[in-house]
């Protein structure tokens, strides 16, 4: 396994951790509602809202996992197979 490819797994597993805050605060967000914490100090719609913003984060970090690790490694591209840049078509 090659750097680049540790980072991508590096990086949808954030995305995975970003979600598990996700599903926290939601759980909270419920337990709250059912009113199981009386001395909660942040109400259910700020759980909620957050645990919003964290699923978003989310499904972003892990749908665009692969244009991630194209910005980090920029300078350090791997020719694709098949591609006009493996040929040398200037002569």
């Amino acid at each position: 396994m090659k750097p680049r490819d540790l980072f991508g797994v590096l990086v949808r597993g954030g995305g995975l951790w970003v979600a598990w805050y996700g599903f926290y605060d939601a759980l909270y967000a419920i337990i709250e509602r059912m009113g199981l914490l009386p001395t909660a100090q942040i109400s259910a719609q700020t759980h909620a809202l957050y645990a919003f913003v964290y699923f978003v984060l989310a499904i972003i970090v892990i749908r665009t996992a692969d244009h991630i690790v194209n910005f980090a490694y920029e300078g350090s591209r791997e020719p694709v197979e098949g591609s006009s840049r493996d040929s040398d078509s200037g002569a």
